[in-house]
Parts: structure tokens; C-alpha cells; sequence
């Protein structure tokens, strides 16, 4: 609701949230839709058509997967063909060990079998690999039954090493498990190494059941062809009588299926040279992004990123009903861009897990990419001072883009640092924005066309401030500039001027802001959310009390921000 929401608001939404590639279905597969001459569009036998089974022999083969016809059944999509795996081979009560974080739709099918998932959980700082054997063994009991991986895996896209592949053997070996592995991205994969899959492993050939789809390899999402193979006849007995009873995989889907497998070696290769590209244009601009950080993923096409939020998934509700970015580059009649992301937390079975990071699919082409990373970056780190500037002024030749010009020359002279000049920079945008939103506000009538501009102005413009480093020189030098007072009557107090807390410039504002952070992790967030919600009405005054509840005040938070910073040293 929140997406078709912003959309009708006329944002543009960059969906890096699902698994969804925008690249084009192989033509030799859509030529064959298009020209297919048939009287009658009747049940596909409940195996699938001996065809497409026969084709994927062939398929497999390239892999050094040795199989025969009869090994396969074709599923509606991989998600039937885990469904009916979890139902074949367990019972009510049973357990499956999963390496999490996982792709969330395995709970819900292990739900309908009976079953039960246990997770065993990999983390981010070491990059997703598997956990040691001992971190299964202590999940291992008379109920567990079955492991299950997703290799290359939805949602990290972590690749297991061979020494992983033979330490899930050698468990499933000792405690004679089923091994469910989904490896529906093997086309992308990003090492040197070998593919490995769980039908190359020795010895447990009677345990493995392998979960596979063309959705992603062929761009065929829609056609929902999958397949489940194994070389246990028994699984495969069991798992016909659910196939019988829902009478047919999608015969259209298997024809277009088919005809996607031989004759596409090019697609495949163009493809697989796109993805690479989208990776590492992803997961640079992630890891360029301050507070962000992102293993690389060395296969699917999808990442888990950490972000610097409190709640990932408030954040990307946010991101959709309170923010959009506008610049020059911003396509013409669209309202604003913004970016949608999947709160990682669904990919864990503890709901506290994850909650600081957001899976992103690199499925967009490279220019939406970058605006998408360029949006992200917006709302997590500070502008570029081109991109800053620009957006503050909106016209090349507006004042501050003639500031910036300025600065950025005796930057080029050597008189400047580039250091410097950003904190300059930082603190003239929020200066100059105080007295836009100002000068705007009280005017508001709902239909001013420069107030929500500048409610999106100043929020960014708080954000770069706020990005100043924090240390007792900078604040030193940021203090050698007089501030500002605002010399209104109902601001004097004692016959004294205060200090007017929107009008410190050159970083002053935005050191205070980031103290006020230490009361609320979350607070520029929800500084932004709180100019959209209280319109005309909005106040820094009243902001605060909003966020940080009523026995809080502007003026009490300023002087315990000035007692902090004397004892720091750090103030005249």
C-alpha cells in the first residue's frame, strides 16, 4: 500500500526489494509463444512434459549433474517444488536446521507441512559463511529430520566453499537427514571457483532432493516452471501423488520453458556479464555510503546491507510514505525518486535479528542503480557539494551556487582544503535554508509550490551539517565564527540576545543536532517526518517536544549542549 501510495503521489520508486530482473526473456522463448499452433491447450501430464524433462538432462549435464528423465518432476515454480518436498518427506513435528538470515516463504511451507524450523544463524561480519559443525550438532535431536540450503543464497548471496558443501555431507551422512538444497541462481556465480552442488556430493546421492526454477535464469518469473529432482525413488513416489492431485504444471510454461534451453548460451553469457557489472555498481556505492557496509556477494543477485537505523523496517515504510529527492536529474513530470528495500528482520526467525539491515537486488539496470544509490545516499549520508549546492539553489547561477563556485576555486588554488570547504559548505546550506523554510511556513496555504521543496531542502540540508566530523577541532573552528542572535523581542531574555539555534553558522547547528542524537538514535529521521506532519504549525521548539517528549525543551537541551561542550573544552 505505501508503494502505490508514493506512486500515485507521482514518485519514482527504484524497487531494489525483490527478486524480480528487468532484463528481457530470451526472444527464441517469446517467438515461440508467439507462434504456437495448437487446437487445444490441455493437462500436461502431472511429471511434466518428457520433453522439457528430457531438455533438462541436456541442461544439467553442463554441470556435470547426471540425471535421467524419470530423476525429474516439474513443479509450478521452485516454491511448489519445496512445498512438496517438506510434505513427502516429513511429518508433523519434524525439524529442519536452516542456515539463516533465509529466504522467508521456507517458514511458511514448513508451516504447512507440520514442520519446524530451526535456524542456525549466520552473521555479517563474517560475511554470511557457515557456522561450524558443533552450531548444527547442538540443533540436531530425534526430531530433526532434514537441512536445507539455498546456494548461492537468497537473501546474502553467499556461495558455499567446497569445505561447506562437505561439512553439510558429513552431517547428513552421520544423522542420515534429508538434504533440501534450492539452487535456482547457479547461473550467478562471481568466483574462480567450481560450482558445487548437493547432487555432487558423495554418498548421500539417496538424501539429496534439489529445489530448481528458470524464473530468474531466463527472466520467466511469470511462466512458474520449476522442478524437483532427486534419485530417490521412494521421495519421488510420494511427491507424484501431490502432483496428481493438483493434475498439471503450467503447459504454456513448459513450452516456453523448453524452448529457453537450448539455442540461449549468448543470452545466458550477456546476462551473466550484466549482473556483474550490476554487483559491483551496488555493492560499491553501498559501501561508499557513510555508516553502510555490505559484503560482497559472490553469487545470486542480491545482498544484505547494514544500514545506520534504529528500525530498518520503519525506515523503509519512511522511504516510501515520507521521502522522495528531486534534482536536475530527476525525469520530467515525476514528483520525486525514492528507493524500496526489504527489511532483512523477515529473513530471520527471531524477529530481533536483522533489524539494522535491508536486502537489496541488483536487478535494475546500471543508471537506475546509481539513482537509486544516489536517493539512498541522500537520506543516509551527505550530498555531494555539486549535487548540495544545485539542489539548494536550483538554478546554476543562483547565490549559493556562486558561493560554492568560489569556495571550490580556492579549493583548486590550494588556499582551501577540500576538508574545509565542506564544512563551510554545510554550514551556508543550513544558514540558507532556515530562512527559506522561514520565509515559506507562514505562508503555507497547502498549495504553495515551493513549501514541500523546502521542507525536503531543509531536511537534507540538516543531514549534511549533521555529517561534520565530530571532533574538538573542527568544533573549535566552527566556533571562531561569531553566532548569529536573533534580536526579536520575544527572543531577548534578561536584556540579553540568545543564541538563535537555526542560526549558528558554518556547523554550529549541525554539532548541536548531533548531540541530540544522543537522546534519540533516530532523530533526523524523524525531525524530517515531523516538518511533513505538523506543516505550517512546525517549529524546531515544537519538533523536539515531538520527538523527544514533553519534559524535554529547545532551551533545556541547548544549555546542557553548552555545559557538554565546555566541559569538552570545545566552546569559548
Amino acid at each position: 500500500p505505501l508503494a502505490y501510495a508514493a506512486q500515485e503521489r507521482g514518485v519514482k520508486i527504484y524497487r531494489l526489494n525483490i527478486g524480480q530482473p528487468d532484463l528481457p526473456t530470451p526472444q527464441k522463448a517469446l517467438d515461440k509463444l508467439k507462434t504456437l499452433d495448437r487446437s487445444v491447450l490441455e493437462y500436461s501430464p502431472s511429471q511434466g512434459n518428457r520433453s522439457l524433462r528430457e531438455a533438462l538432462v541436456g541442461y544439467y549435464d553442463r554441470y556435470q549433474i547426471k540425471l535421467t528423465p524419470d530423476d525429474i518432476i516439474v513443479t509450478s515454480g521452485g516454491s511448489e517444488a519445496v512445498l512438496f518436498a517438506f510434505m513427502s518427506c516429513l511429518n508433523p513435528g519434524d525439524e529442519i536446521i536452516v542456515p539463516e538470515p533465509a529466504y522467508a516463504n521456507y517458514m511458511s511451507f514448513a508451516i504447512s507441512a507440520g514442520a519446524v524450523i530451526r535456524a542456525v544463524t549466520t552473521t555479517i561480519d563474517e560475511g554470511f559463511c557457515l557456522p561450524k559443525v558443533e552450531r548444527f550438532e547442538e540443533l540436531i535431536n530425534e526430531r530433526t529430520k532434514a537441512i536445507l540450503i539455498c546456494n548461492p543464497n537468497n537473501p546474502t548471496g553467499y556461495l558455499y566453499t567446497q569445505k561447506e558443501m562437505n561439512q553439510i555431507r558429513d552431517l547428513v551422512k552421520k544423522y542420515n537427514l534429508y538434504l533440501f538444497s534450492d539452487e535456482v541462481y547457479r547461473e550467478f556465480i562471481y568466483t574462480g571457483s567450481p560450482y558445487i552442488s548437493a547432487m555432487h556430493l558423495e554418498v548421500i546421492e539417496q538424501n539429496v532432493v534439489l529445489i530448481d526454477s528458470v524464473s530468474k535464469r531466463y527472466s520467466e518469473c511469470g511462466i512458474r516452471i520449476g522442478a524437483l529432482i532427486t534419485k530417490n525413488e521412494a521421495v519421488r513416489q510420494t511427491v507424484m501423488k501431490f502432483c496428481q492431485a493438483r493434475l498439471s504444471p503450467p503447459l504454456l510454461g513448459q513450452i516456453v520453458a523448453e524452448a529457453s534451453i537450448e539455442g540461449t548460451e549468448q543470452y545466458s553469457r550477456d546476462m551473466y556479464e550484466e549482473y556483474v557489472e550490476r554487483r559491483k555498481c551496488l555493492i560499491d556505492g553501498v559501501n561508499k555510503i557513510n555508516g553502510c557496509y555490505t559484503p560482497i556477494p559472490m553469487g545470486a543477485f542480491y545482498t544484505v546491507a547494514q544500514l545506520p537505523v534504529d528500525d530498518a523496517e520503519k525506515f523503509c515504510a519512511w522511504c516510501l510514505s515520507d521521502f522522495c529527492y528531486k534534482d536536475e536529474k530527476t525525469p520530467e513530470g515525476v514528483a520525486g525518486e525514492t528507493v524500496m528495500m526489504a527489511p532483512a528482520a523477515g529473513f530471520y526467525s527471531d524477529p530481533e535479528m536483522g533489524r539494522q539491515q535491508v536486502r537489496l537486488a541488483y536487478v535494475l539496470k546500471k543508471e537506475d542503480l546509481r539513482r537509486a544509490l544516489t536517493t539512498l545516499k541522500c537520506i543516509l549520508g551527505p550530498m555531494d557539494l555539486e549535487g548540495a549546492l544545485a539542489y539548494v539553489s536550483g538554478d546554476a547561477d543562483g547565490p549559493l551556487m556562486m558561493l560554492g563556485s568560489e569556495i571550490m576555486e580556492s579549493v583548486a588554488s590550494g588556499s582551501t582544503s577540500m576538508e574545509y570547504a565542506e564544512f563551510e559548505i554545510r554550514g551556508v546550506l543550513i544558514h540558507e535554508f532556515t530562512h527559506i523554510f522561514q520565509m515559506t511556513v507562514p505562508y503555507n496555504s497547502g498549495d504553495n509550490p515551493n513549501y514541500y521543496a523546502c521542507i525536503e531542502g531543509f531536511a537534507d540540508a540538516v543531514r549534511c551539517a549533521c555529517k561534520g566530523v565530530f571532533d574538538s577541532s573542527r568544533i573549535n573552528t566552527a566556533l571562531k565564527y561569531q553566532p548569529y542572535y536573533d534580536d526579536s523581542p520575544e527572543r531577548t531574555e534578561n536584556g540579553k540576545f540568545g543564541p538563535y539555534v537555526w542560526q549558528i553558522p558554518y556547523g554550529g547547528s549541525g554539532f548541536f543536532m548531533q548531540w541530540l542524537r544522543y537522546y534519540d538514535g533516530d532523530f533526523l529521521r524523524k525531525l524530517s517526518s515531523t516538518m511533513v506532519l505538523m506543516k505550517e504549525n512546525w517549529s524546531m521548539e515544537m519538533a523536539v517536544k515531538y520527538i523527544l517528549g514533553d519534559s524535554y525543551n529547545i532551551k533545556t537541551l541547548w544549555e546542557e549542549y553548552i555545559e557538554d561542550a565546555k566541559a569538552e573544552n570545545t566552546s569559548k
